[in-house]
């Protein structure tokens, strides 16, 4: 397959995903929002869309910035992986990405409404949301993702190359992963 065919894959790929990611945060933020008051339903979609937006685009700088960072630790250290299969492999990653967050869509639609029935909106919602079963199941489908779509890469690589050589799939396959883990780490929350 030709190289811009990969780059067409991978960028299709991303526009998938990338439209998971609003279908599935566009549900919990009109969930959320029939549970709140009239006064400031508003406030809050506007808050919640534009949080969304800009969540899903860094979303897909991230995966950019990191095809970008193994493209040159490949060439840096002379990995000798082609770029063609790095680009495969970053499309399946999309793809395992796309299949979690259509996992979590189907998690919120379960469990959301219990837990926001369970939720006092005269305190702090988000430090509620945040001990809620739908919140600890979102993060850890988070970190699932990360993880599989990681091994994914690996496996994809090693696939590509002949099923030889091991190690350099599994070196791209961990930097990649750090790479993810870094970029959804919630610096905010941990001040």
């Amino acid at each position: 397959m030709t190289h811009e065919k990969n780059i067409s894959k991978l960028i299709i790929s991303s526009l998938f995903y990338l439209a998971a990611l609003f279908i599935s945060g566009i549900y919990e933020i009109n969930c959320i929002s029939n549970y709140i008051g009239k006064e400031l339903e508003i406030s809050f979609k506007i808050s919640g869309y534009t949080s969304l937006l800009v969540s899903s685009v860094i979303s897909i700088i991230a995966i950019g910035l990191s095809l970008i960072i193994i493209l040159l630790i490949n060439t840096i250290f002379k990995i000798s992986i082609s770029v063609d299969d790095i680009i495969v492999g970053f499309t399946d990653i999309t793809s395992v990405l796309i299949i979690f967050e259509l996992i979590k869509l189907c998690l919120s639609i379960l469990t959301i409404e219990k837990n926001l029935d369970s939720i006092n909106m005269n305190l702090d919602v988000v430090d509620q949301l945040k001990t809620s079963s739908w919140y600890f199941w979102q993060s850890t489908i988070n970190f699932a993702s990360l993880l599989f779509s990681s091994a994914i890469f690996g496996l994809s690589l090693y696939a590509m190359n002949g099923r030889k050589n091991l190690s350099k799939p599994v070196l791209l396959s961990v930097i990649l992963f750090f790479s993810f883990y870094i970029s959804n780490i919630d610096f905010f929350n941990s001040l």
